[in-house]
């Protein structure tokens, strides 16, 4: 990891006598950064021409008068001076910056970088975002579409798809209007920070861990998040989920398709296959396109196999639950006024086998043939290791679709199923 030395770079730019052997950028190992605090920043990148990229951070000592004036007037250079003179006041020697820190004419160091990034805003010791588009001196808790059109009415930080894991990994973050003026920090206005970016408030209080989020809950909430890159809308996603990829720009959506595909290597959560296509249309495949197909899947949650027996006793026959087992195939042909299951075995995790939302609500076999009306349904179970067998449903009136699929670890929370 490449950090900026703040002492050296304030010195620099008070103009004081800087010894031509110190470097401004340092790379530390693992066992040096477990000895020292630093601090981050979170922002959205400007014209590219207006950030200070590595190797002009990397020649800043060496660098002529004239062209340092000229590298100082932009508002790159401004955010990181800014950055260091808050770092200095809070007692950190060091900062890391994306811009500057990363040498990405190396696709090696880019793609390490990219993978590590979750866990050094995890690390750090605080995490100052800076809002270039806020004027206020407090964090906006009503939507103006006016002051801010291209970003749903927020500020553009709360819109961009990597300052998600961001917001989530660091323990303390501060947020900074345009003028760096302190608007408040994330624990304190989780409710505010929560209503924005549809991150429950106890995550941003207690942090990721401290509860167990469904894959489809964490995917909802980067649904309505841009960036520049299509591949960036699943890279930005590998440290929420604890996997790594290798970086292939140019793959376009096959990034997010393999994104799947490793959590599904990863974990058991099938909350993975919660998406909803609504009216785009067929999927050739049970995976997503791209985030956006799980905005609704907020109120998803993972449920362990006693748990999910429970939830079901009022539902289903306590003669039924008590005879289902890894064997056994269960056929139920009442309505169920919660769920609908393909096939229920109390240790999923070596069968993986999914659990599909119909209307009205069956607990058919295994392979079922299920018409209603104006909609039928042909359904298989999908084992986990075979995510890319297709799962079909036809309505007869709107044409072919893809419908919610849910796994027997995940419940809708209070909500009524929708075809």
């Amino acid at each position: 990891m490449r950090l900026i030395h703040v002492r050296t770079f304030l010195d620099l730019e008070e103009g004081k006598k800087v010894d031509p052997e110190e470097i401004v950028l340092k790379e530390l190992d693992d066992e040096e950064l477990a000895k020292i605090k630093y601090g981050i920043l979170s922002h959205c990148w400007g014209n590219r021409k207006e950030e200070v990229q590595y190797k002009e951070m990397d020649a800043l000592i060496r660098m002529g008068g004239p062209s340092r004036k000229k590298l100082r007037q932009r508002s790159g250079y401004h955010k990181i001076l800014r950055s260091c003179e808050q770092a200095w006041k809070d007692g950190l020697a060091w900062l890391w910056v994306d811009t500057c820190c990363i040498n990405k004419e190396s696709s090696a160091e880019l793609s390490e970088a990219l993978n590590s990034m979750f866990r050094w805003y995890e690390d750090s010791e605080r995490c100052y975002v800076f809002l270039h588009d806020l004027d206020a001196k407090i964090l906006p808790t009503i939507s103006n579409s006016e002051m801010f059109p291209d970003s749903s009415g927020w500020p553009r930080w709360f819109s961009r798809g990597w300052t998600l894991q961001e917001l989530v990994a660091p323990s303390v973050v501060h947020f900074f209007n345009k003028d760096w003026r302190f608007i408040g920090d994330k624990k304190h206005r989780a409710q505010t920070i929560s209503s924005i970016t549809r991150v429950p408030s106890r995550v941003l209080i207690h942090g990721l861990d401290a509860h167990r989020h469904s894959a489809a809950q964490i995917m909802s909430w980067a649904a309505d998040r841009k960036t520049t890159r299509t591949e960036d809308r699943a890279y930005s996603l590998m440290g929420l989920f604890g996997v790594h990829m290798p970086m292939l720009y140019g793959e376009g959506k096959n990034a997010f398709r393999r994104l799947q595909l490793e959590i599904t290597r990863v974990t058991s959560d099938h909350s993975i296959f919660a998406w909803d296509r609504k009216d785009n249309g067929w999927s050739g495949s049970v995976l997503a396109d791209d985030p956006s197909y799980f905005q609704d899947c907020h109120d998803i949650v993972n449920m362990e196999p006693d748990e999910y027996l429970a939830a079901l006793k009022g539902v289903v026959p306590d003669n039924e639950l008590s005879a289902a087992n890894e064997e056994s195939v269960l056929s139920f042909r009442g309505p169920v006024s919660l769920l609908s299951l393909l096939r229920f075995v109390p240790d999923i995790y070596p069968s993986g086998i999914l659990q599909i939302h119909l209307l009205p609500i069956f607990w058919p076999g295994p392979n079922y043939s299920w018409g209603h009306s104006n909609v039928s349904a042909s359904v298989s179970c999908i084992p986990r290791r075979k995510a890319e067998e297709r799962l079909h449903f036809q309505n007869r009136r709107q044409g072919t679709c893809m419908r919610r699929v849910y796994s027997p670890l995940c419940v809708p929370e209070a909500r009524s199923p929708e075809l």
